[in-house]
């Protein structure tokens, strides 16, 4: 074989190789990471994921910032300040915090429970916390004029074993029956009203 020819041949082997390396090169391009990449997609990591006891794994609010009143006594009445919340696990925790307030009796020898509930409807095995049935830390009688509104807040802690939707909410219970009073919530004298709120949070177990 003529040098010459081994020459040509050596010339299309080092083209061959070449080629190569620049379709490697051209891959290995197209797969580096990008300097500063974005994320556009979703992703979940609830699923397989434990985490340790205590965690607040959501947290839903809600809030009443208008008048109640009802001359229903002897039961107990919705007034609208509630929150739903649908725990991930069976296991968790709902860490309940509630204020309230405004609460009078329109017979000045009547007071007005208050309690949270869940679910709301009228039946003391549905509270989850509640102000004692006392006079002397309820509410009794009307609101007088210039009288400051009386206002707390109470915090508990439920384990529903569920994983449906829960709503917890207030609700208040004029002392006695029938319809000759009115209960009122979240009202000063002049019917001024406040933001009442309840927020739920669940707890990892």
């Amino acid at each position: 074989m003529s040098r010459s020819r081994d020459l040509a041949d050596s010339g299309v082997k080092a083209n061959y190789l070449d080629n190569i390396a620049s379709d490697i090169n051209t891959q290995l391009s197209a797969k580096a990471p990008i300097a500063s990449p974005t994320f556009t997609g979703t992703t979940n990591v609830s699923s397989g994921v434990t985490l340790p006891s205590g965690y607040v794994l959501q947290v839903v609010h809600g809030y009443l910032n208008t008048n109640f009143s009802s001359t229903t006594a002897g039961e107990w009445l919705d007034v609208g300040q509630k929150a739903t919340i649908t725990p991930s696990s069976t296991s968790s925790k709902i860490l309940v915090f509630a204020s309230g307030g405004g609460m009078s009796n329109s017979d000045s020898g009547y007071n007005v429970q208050w309690a949270v509930m869940q679910p709301i409807a009228d039946s003391d095995s549905n509270i989850v916390f509640n102000t004692s049935n006392n006079r002397a830390w309820n509410s009794q009688g009307p609101v007088s004029n210039n009288q400051a509104i009386r206002t707390f807040s109470l915090t508990g802690l439920d384990s529903p074993s569920s994983t449906s939707a829960l709503t917890y909410g207030v609700m208040i219970k004029g002392e006695g029956t029938g319809t000759s009073r009115t209960q009122y919530y979240n009202r000063s004298y002049s019917a001024n009203m406040m933001y009442l709120g309840i927020t739920l949070m669940e707890i990892s177990a």
